[in-house]
């Protein structure tokens, strides 16, 4: 699990010194906590020899989550609030604090769950052909795609889909804690169809493959 390191450290120049003399890898699996550790012809290259390897745009996604809910209470709470329910009081975090990032690693897991899932699966329906590097590239694609089609659609101004999407993306401590429609009043509305559009790609996205992969 690299976690560290210089942008490309590992690269198609030296990625050989990851293999024995015979061409096996030294190890099974790579789950890239660094961002950019590997090359995409040294993770090719691992893959063709068997070695399990989830890139770091689906592996690090717990960052990019918990960066985003952070920003979001930011956005959401008054300075009082903030003050109250997020600054530590004599080096002790608030009981709101402790449920918020509770709900936090709930979502975390959840994501990474379902992100493992796609690619997994993705990789078992195309017999392994496809390289889960490659898989993850396109999922990354695909959803970022989607993201963008529906910022520009209309579904957001639905005030229904909008109000159970938001309930479901925001974390239930900062709903029950704020109230939903309060959270709506305060959020910026290019933050909230970010969020809206997000949720719903990546939703949509995970279920449509699981749907293929049941019919394959």
């Amino acid at each position: 699990m690299p976690c560290g390191g210089r942008p490309e450290d590992d690269n198609i120049s030296n990625v050989a010194a990851l293999v024995d003399s015979e061409g096996k890898p030294h190890f099974k699996y790579v789950v890239e906590g660094a961002n950019l550790f590997f090359t995409q012809q040294a993770r090719l290259y691992l893959e063709k020899r068997k070695v399990v390897l989830f890139k770091d745009s689906s592996a690090n996604k717990g960052g990019v989550t918990s960066s985003s809910l952070e920003v979001l209470a930011g956005l959401a709470l008054t300075t009082d609030e903030y003050i109250k329910l997020m600054v530590f009081k004599d080096g002790q975090p608030s009981a709101f604090y402790q449920a918020y990032v509770r709900d936090v690693q709930t979502k975390i897991a959840e994501n990474a769950a379902a992100e493992f899932a796609c690619i997994w699966r993705e990789h078992q329906r195309g017999g392994g052909a496809k390289a889960r590097s490659t898989i993850s590239d396109e999922l990354s694609g695909t959803l970022n795609a989607l993201q963008a089609e529906l910022e520009l659609s209309d579904l957001f101004e639905d005030r229904p889909s909008r109000e159970g999407v938001m309930r479901r993306a925001i974390p239930k401590t900062l709903v029950d804690e704020i109230g939903l429609e309060t959270l709506l009043e305060r959020l910026p509305e290019a933050y909230q169809r970010a969020l809206f559009s997000s949720w719903v790609a990546s939703h949509y996205v995970r279920c449509l493959l699981l749907c293929l992969f049941r019919t394959s």
